[in-house]
């Protein structure tokens, strides 16, 4: 077991298209060290490449499912997501152990959502459908981030029983009526409802964001127009000890 020094969970709450409220929360890794704050893409990377990116995903987990426990009791309608790299399934266990770590968790089926969040290849597809099937089945669900960057093609979600596309913030920043952003958010949007999955647009900076955003009736919203990443104590501050 790594020891885990000057790293932490930040929480960034997601919000109904419908009526704004509070849905869930996306669980983020922060890393602070002598007085400093490093950014996710610097140690990342290096965290791949000492191979410890596996161990930091299940370590989040377990911390991100015991924190949403203990929120759920006041906000009993609270969801979770967790990042899932595609690199932790170099472990051969890794399907079985996710489902043991949220079976322990105790918290009812699909409060957790996976969220891959690199873009999916079409050579790991296979394997990335397998886990998500049997995931599913133990009641967890899955979201592929960043979608529409890169190669994520739609007839791959036939593939992936995933639950949910967050739509990459390039599309959704300063989105303006008509534009091809716009247009192309607009048919992900509908392609993905005709096939039951849910959409969150993330990155979403500005009121005017989300005023251009919600006649296309996204289910979800992330990102500085609701609220930034909140460490524990300002996220009960704000949505907790205020209720």
């Amino acid at each position: 077991n790594h020891d885990y020094e000057g790293f932490y969970v930040c929480y960034q709450p997601q919000f109904r298209g419908a009526d704004y409220t509070l849905d869930g929360v996306e669980a983020l890794m922060r890393f602070r060290a002598d007085g400093v704050e490093y950014p996710p893409a610097l140690f990342i990377p290096i965290m791949e490449q000492m191979g410890l990116i596996h161990d930091a995903g299940l370590w989040i987990l377990k911390q991100a499912l015991a924190q949403v426990t203990i929120w759920r009791e006041k906000l009993p309608e609270l969801y979770l997501n967790v990042n899932f790299s595609l690199g932790q399934f170099a472990n051969p266990d890794i399907i079985e152990t996710v489902i043991k770590i949220y079976k322990e968790s105790g918290l009812p089926p699909h409060v957790l959502t996976l969220e891959f969040t690199e873009t999916v290849e079409m050579e790991d597809v296979d394997k990335i459908a397998i886990a998500t099937k049997t995931w599913k089945a133990a009641g967890i669900d899955v979201a592929l981030d960043d979608f529409g960057t890169g190669y994520s093609n739609l007839a791959m979600l036939k593939e992936i029983a995933c639950s949910e596309i967050k739509i990459e913030r390039t599309f959704v920043s300063n989105i303006k009526d008509g534009t091809y952003s716009y247009l192309l958010t607009s048919s992900i949007v509908n392609f993905a409802h005709q096939n039951d999955i849910a959409v969150c647009c993330e990155g979403v900076e500005t009121e005017k964001d989300v005023l251009t955003l919600s006649p296309l009736k996204p289910d979800l919203y992330q990102g500085y127009a609701f609220d930034k990443p909140l460490k524990v104590e300002e996220f009960e501050e704000a949505y907790i000890d205020s209720t």
